[in-house]
């Protein structure tokens, strides 16, 4: 799938060093769930569970041929096969301000023409104010805020969503 120079293709065993490298920079697992570096052992069981269960559930994020970042959809909730989490992240930094959109924007696309979702949800730390505006720009909806417990600590998160509706008619008027 590509659009505009952007492109996403599924994740594969040699991409798992540059994914694992990106996870762990600071500026990335700041902003996740789960704060700790992730070792060697952790990412590769990880990817042997995907790569079982839900392979085409996990890209590479690409730029004009670079891999930049991972665009993935986790099955968090038990409300059937028409629903994921989406979780993304830019692992290089280019200077340009439309890789997070256009992130946003393939994964939104790859989820509901190719995965055939109903909804996509996303959950976003309330301090990722620049994920918060370009997911809600791209038409993810504010749910709810809630709160979660980080290594310790407790995080506000807001709950998004869209529908494959909403990204129909958000795909016209915007994409």
């Amino acid at each position: 799938m590509e659009l505009d120079g952007y492109s996403v293709r599924p994740l594969t065993e040699d991409d798992l060093e540059m994914v694992l490298r990106w996870r762990n920079l600071p500026r990335v697992h700041d902003r996740m769930f789960t704060k700790h570096d992730i070792t060697w052992e952790e990412h590769y069981a990880w990817f042997k569970r995907q790569e079982k269960d839900n392979p085409r559930e996990h890209l590479i994020f690409m730029a004009e041929g670079e891999p930049i970042g991972y665009i993935g959809y986790i099955n968090r909730c038990a409300l059937g096969g028409g629903r994921r989490s989406l979780g993304v992240y830019i692992g290089v930094l280019r200077d340009n301000p439309l890789d997070g959109v256009y992130l946003y924007v393939l994964a939104a696309l790859y989820g509901f023409e190719v995965l055939g979702l109903a909804h996509i949800d996303c959950e976003t730390l309330v301090d990722n104010p620049k994920a918060l505006a370009v997911s809600r720009y791209v038409g993810f909806c504010d749910v709810r805020e809630d709160t979660i417990s980080v290594d310790n600590s407790t995080r506000k998160v807001q709950l998004l969503t869209m529908s494959h509706a909403e990204w129909q008619r958000i795909k016209q008027e915007r994409f």
